[in-house]
């Protein structure tokens, strides 16, 4: 309701707003105004995971959301490289291809699926040569980088075609030039 939302406060990330692609889909996450315990907010790099129902989806916090609070539904995990010899972005990585399965498989509840923390602490993440970690690293930014202009271009794409209808294929046309379409 208008009572719990804002227009300019944080962003509120269930997970329901997380994609299979470990991504954060920014179109339908709510924002909340700034009264929550800094133990809800989340970091770039943080692991975000479902508690209940949606067992097995795995988010990774990006500089888009940096401060954003996460419901009580939302489990989040905080790797820390120097001591664990991860990267944050290759264990969600891990997460979501084979943790996922030990996720589903050790979650408990009869009527709806719950993960605990103790549970998700027991997943062991093999720590693997530091530059494959890297790779992967390097790789999975890369597709977020192409995710992210797929997008724009297809908003662009989009208001070519209503500029079209509008007014016509020139000014359509000098649009998209403006927009540097990639």
């Amino acid at each position: 309701s208008n009572k719990y939302t804002t227009d300019d406060g944080k962003f509120y990330i269930r997970s329901v707003d997380i994609t299979n692609r470990l991504l954060i889909d920014g179109k339908s996450i709510l924002k909340t105004p700034n009264n929550f315990s800094e133990k809800f907010e989340v970091q770039e790099g943080d692991i975000l995971t479902s508690r209940v129902g949606s067992i097995g989806t795995v988010g990774y916090v990006t500089e888009e959301f940096i401060g954003s609070i996460i419901s009580d539904n939302t489990l989040r995990i905080r790797i820390k490289p120097n001591v664990t010899n991860l990267l944050p972005l290759y264990c969600a990585f891990y997460l979501s291809i084979v943790g996922l399965n030990f996720m589903k498989r050790l979650s408990r509840g009869s009527v709806q699926q719950r993960l605990n923390q103790t549970t998700l602490k027991s997943i062991n993440i093999p720590v693997i040569d530091a530059s494959i970690q890297i790779n992967i690293d390097k790789l999975l930014k890369a597709s977020f980088a192409s995710v992210s202009i797929s997008k724009k271009n297809l908003e662009n794409a989009k208001r070519a075609v209503e500029i079209f209808i509008e007014q016509d294929e020139n000014e359509a046309l000098k649009y998209l030039s403006c927009q540097q379409i990639k």
